[in-house]
């Protein structure tokens, strides 16, 4: 078990791998994102892109959409809500396009 450890940290470590072809064959991954649908992950990306680029207005109309268009409510969707009526749907003056999380 431990060889296999090693193998898999060295495989992940080399600079021929790549992250991302994780989110496509790892097992464990597909199963998690199982529930997930194409129409889901179109929109949560445009709402993500609206909210990066300050744009909240846009983005909290998006989020509310994709926050409950699961059978269970969307965590992140529900998150990025909750940051961004802190400031009364407006990004911030000099919105950077993230914000640095400072807890849990």
């Amino acid at each position: 078990r431990v060889g296999r450890r090693e193998r898999t940290k060295a495989e992940r470590w080399s600079d021929e791998f790549q992250m991302c072809s994780m989110l496509t064959r790892d097992a464990d991954i597909l199963t998690m994102r199982n529930k997930f649908t194409s129409e889901f992950f179109c929109r949560f990306n445009m709402a993500y892109l609206n909210y990066e680029a300050g744009e909240w207005g846009v983005a909290k109309d998006m989020l509310e959409v994709t926050r409950f268009l699961l059978a269970t409510e969307d965590g992140p969707s529900a998150a990025l809500l909750r940051f961004m009526k802190q400031y009364d749907w407006e990004a911030p003056a000099g919105w950077t396009g993230y914000r640095v999380l400072h807890d849990k």
